[in-house]
């Protein structure tokens, strides 16, 4: 048998088929039930304690101008090279 370079991913589900499993879950489930658990924990927080929830809410859109910032940056190195 040759060796071949394989990615993590297709590494496990490659050794998942030749162990026999019928379907795999990977990529749409687990950022799905991530972005999920965000939204909720994100809504109970504001329910609950709405007062320290918007100290959160302010550094996050804080650091949006920065990473617009650092994008644009970014982009205009890469054009360059």
């Amino acid at each position: 048998m040759a060796r071949v370079l394989m990615s993590g991913n297709s590494v496990i589900g490659e050794a998942a088929i030749r162990a026999g499993c019928q379907c795999y879950f990977g990529y749409p489930i687990t950022p799905a039930i991530f972005i999920i658990m965000s939204v909720w924990m994100m809504t109970y927080t504001l329910i609950e304690r709405p007062f320290e929830s918007l100290f959160g809410i302010i550094t996050i859109l804080a650091g949006i101008p920065f990473y617009i910032i650092f994008t644009k940056k970014n982009k205009k190195i890469n054009q360059k090279t």
